[in-house]
């Protein structure tokens, strides 16, 4: 794959997972003003997410 390609889904994907964080931090933050944390379980269920290259992985198969 061409490096510019690798190097925009990388940062797509890091985009990503930034608005995810902020989501939850939302989240957390409404837990905390409405004292939620006293009867209420919070479950966050994640995925390990995409090999971005590492250990010569792509998406979650081997590159040749």
């Amino acid at each position: 794959m061409p490096n510019l390609f690798l190097a925009y889904a990388v940062y797509e994907y890091s985009a990503l997972l930034s608005m995810c964080d902020a989501y939850l931090g939302q989240v957390l933050d409404l837990f905390d003003r409405y004292e939620l944390w006293n009867d209420t379980l919070l479950i966050v269920n994640t995925d390990h997410g995409f090999m971005l290259g590492e250990h010569q992985w792509w998406k979650k198969r081997r590159s040749g």
